[in-house]
């Protein structure tokens, strides 16, 4: 979605995607929490690649997440 829709359609101000989107933590399956960290980050506009799969990685459930880390993630982009 481009940067000029996002911004004529951003959420009102009682909404703050980014926040929730870095607060965002697995609570369940990995494939909710995928959904749920697409459907926020398809919202927030102003975010790069990396900085979107360090948020991303840092919600992992902890054991997840180490597995994660111990591979690069530069390999994951």
């Amino acid at each position: 979605m481009s940067t000029t829709i996002q911004i004529q359609f951003k959420p009102s101000q009682f909404e703050n995607p980014r926040e929730e989107l870095l607060k965002l933590k697995q609570s369940s399956l990995v494939n909710s929490y995928f959904d749920a960290f697409n459907d926020l980050a398809t919202r927030v506009y102003d975010m790069n690649d990396t900085l979107l799969l360090n948020c991303f990685v840092g919600g992992l459930h902890p054991d997840l997440k180490r597995e994660v880390k111990s591979r690069s993630l530069a390999s994951l982009m």
